[in-house]
C-alpha cells in the first residue's frame, strides 16, 4: 500500500509540472531558467531530508564511482528531459507535452529489453 501512495503522489506532483510551468513561462522565465529551478528546489528539497534523518544519512555513503553514475543519470534523466519539456510547453499545449512525455514508459520497456535483458511479461 505504501508504494502505491508514494506512486500516486509521484503521479500527483508530476501533473503539476506542465502548468506551473506553463504560469512561469507566461511571467517571462525561459525553459532552461525554469529547468535550473525545478532541478535546484528538488536538490534542496532532497539534501534537507537527507540531512534531516541520520538513517537516510549512513544509507547514502557512495563511492566516487557510484557517484558519478548519479550525476550522470540526473543529468539526463531530469535535467536535460525538464529542459525538453518546458521548451515544448513553449510551443505545444501543455496537455499534449504530457501525453507525450507517458510514451517514456514505452521507451523505458523496449530499452530494458535492449539493454538489460529483461522479457515482457505481465
Amino acid at each position: 500500500m505504501k508504494g502505491i501512495m508514494y506512486a500516486f503522489g509521484a503521479a500527483v506532483c508530476n501533473s503539476c509540472i506542465g502548468i506551473f510551468s506553463n504560469i512561469l513561462i507566461e511571467q517571462g522565465l525561459s525553459s532552461r531558467e525554469i529547468a535550473f529551478l525545478r532541478c535546484f528546489i528538488a536538490f534542496i528539497v532532497t539534501l534537507s531530508i537527507c540531512m534531516g534523518n541520520r538513517n537516510i544519512r549512513k544509507s547514502m555513503r557512495v563511492t566516487f564511482t557510484e557517484a558519478i553514475k548519479f550525476a550522470l543519470l540526473a543529468f539526463f534523466g531530469i535535467s536535460i528531459m525538464y529542459i525538453f519539456e518546458t521548451t515544448a510547453v513553449q510551443y505545444i499545449p501543455v496537455s499534449l507535452v504530457s501525453f507525450l512525455l507517458y510514451s517514456s514508459g514505452i521507451i523505458t520497456i523496449i530499452l530494458s529489453c535492449i539493454f538489460l535483458h529483461e522479457s515482457l511479461k505481465i
